[in-house]
């Protein structure tokens, strides 16, 4: 059974979520958006930033912690962004 998550991510009218349970395994994905709906649109780096902020306060939200995360998948549409990305990601 599918269990949503309630995070600090702002509700959208779409009938999607940001995050759910199902089986015990959480599936969420992630955007630079900060609470009040804005997108990050500056660098590369201020963009993953919030990104993964993101990441961890849903995954914390689900009662796990980073340690717990198993995969992550970062799509990226300009090569040259790979570099401050990863700088972000090794954190």
């Amino acid at each position: 059974m599918r269990h949503p998550v309630k995070t600090h991510l702002p509700s959208e009218e779409a009938p999607i979520e940001w995050a759910v349970t199902a089986d015990g395994v959480l599936y969420t994905a992630q955007i630079p958006i900060r609470e009040d709906g804005s997108i990050e649109t500056g660098d590369m780096s201020l963009q993953a930033d919030l990104t993964f902020a993101n990441l961890k306060r849903t995954v914390e939200a689900a009662g796990g912690t980073l340690d717990d995360v198993t995969q992550v998948l970062v799509y990226l549409t300009r090569k040259e962004d790979f570099q401050a990305m990863n700088g972000v990601y090794r954190r």
